[in-house]
């Protein structure tokens, strides 16, 4: 059996953006993956749909561990208005988030370049995820693409991550085998 490559003419596919050096990206319907490319990108669906950007989190926590750790009878009313300041912060910020890179990790699994094989392929995922931020412009599209497009995807599959998880180890184990 041949695989699909994807072009203007594979019938499975459809053109979406072209970026500043000339590549052709086409997008592909999550519910035409394979179950374990589903599978995948349901989980990175499920990560977005967490909304939380770790790094500032990170950080905002960290404020407030040093706050709780410097209050004193002395300092109580005051610790706790910052306190409340940064978990307010917080709770803003979250309720904010677009959590750019993630909206980019399921966009490089259901977008392939002109040329790609349709399969996953987690390098070429990851190189076509490092080519679009790279490029302001392509993400910028993909973005608002992910946010218009795959946002209110629901799970392709009603199997947990962890079904994922075994598929893949099991895929890894009969590859050993042959």
């Amino acid at each position: 059996m041949s695989q699909i490559k994807i072009s203007a003419t594979d019938g499975i596919s459809e053109y979406k953006y072209t970026d500043s050096k000339g590549v052709k990206y086409y997008y592909v319907s999550p519910a035409l993956l394979d179950q374990g490319t589903q599978l995948y990108f349901s989980s990175i669906m499920a990560q977005i749909g967490l909304g939380i950007d770790s790094q500032v989190l990170l950080e905002k926590l960290s404020l407030i561990e040093d706050k709780v750790l410097a209050m004193n009878s002395g300092n109580l009313d005051t610790t706790k208005k910052e306190v409340i300041k940064l978990t307010t912060n917080i709770e803003t910020r979250v309720s904010q988030l677009i959590p750019t890179e993630l909206l980019i990790s399921a966009v490089s699994i259901v977008t392939f370049r002109e040329g790609d094989l349709f399969k996953l392929d987690l390098q070429a995922a990851q190189e076509r995820k490092k080519a679009i931020l790279e490029d302001s412009a392509a993400k910028s599209f993909f973005t608002h693409f992910a946010l218009i497009t795959l946002i209110g995807y629901k799970e392709s599959s009603k199997n947990s991550v962890q079904d994922y998880l075994n598929l893949m180890q099991l895929q890894e184990i009969t590859a050993e085998v042959k």
